[in-house]
């Protein structure tokens, strides 16, 4: 390979979060990798961000189901204040790995591994970046450019060798808004039924 290899990853949720966790275990430093997330927040995605969760939503997982990750939840538990635990329920004496905890919490617990998947890349010289608040519009394969190109809301296209599409949940709205009480999803959370 005489350059490096460009990826582009749509999505910066839990799956782009496991997707670059296997790249960096597996690819060599000759790979780039781009990041694209709408939100501002990469790790959390819709279900673990003000997006799809408020203060009394749990995981619907506890850390010993998990696949590995840089840190267990429960290690990285422990790296936080009593305080910061009380804030979002959580009781710092009765930590455990089967316990759920505040899907908000779960976000930055994603963040933070990221975070660490980051500086593995760095040390593997591994070229990774993010892009926060930046919108996929369309994603074109263009064989004649020999590459995939992205279309960025209110920016310039980019070129890249492949495109992961790791954009999680998007819930289409076909009826709410039409029937009183009737909402397509669970979310937003602010949603409720009659």
């Amino acid at each position: 390979m005489d350059k490096n290899f460009r990826v582009a990853i749509v999505g910066g949720g839990p799956s782009a979060l496991f997707l670059l966790q296997a790249a960096i275990q597996d690819a060599s430093s000759r790979y780039e990798f781009e990041i694209f997330e709408a939100g501002d927040q990469i790790g959390a995605g819709m279900p673990y961000s003000r997006a799809g969760a408020n203060n009394e939503h749990v995981t619907n997982v506890s850390g010993n189901e998990l696949p590995s990750l840089p840190t267990s939840l429960l290690d990285w538990l422990r790296t936080l204040s009593g305080d910061t635990l009380r804030m979002h329920g959580v009781d710092p004496d009765r930590l455990s790995e089967f316990k759920v905890v505040p899907r908000l919490l779960f976000g930055k617990y994603l963040q933070a591994q990221f975070d660490c998947l980051f500086a593995r890349a760095n040390e593997r010289g591994m070229s990774v970046s993010c892009h926060l608040n930046t919108r996929v519009i369309d994603v074109e394969d263009s064989p004649h450019a020999l590459g995939v190109i992205l279309h960025i809301l209110d920016r310039e296209e980019r070129k890249f060798d492949c495109v992961i599409l790791c954009t999680g949940h998007v819930w289409l709205r076909s009826h709410e808004g039409e029937h009183p009480g009737y909402f397509d999803s669970p979310y937003p959370p602010s949603g409720t039924s009659p």
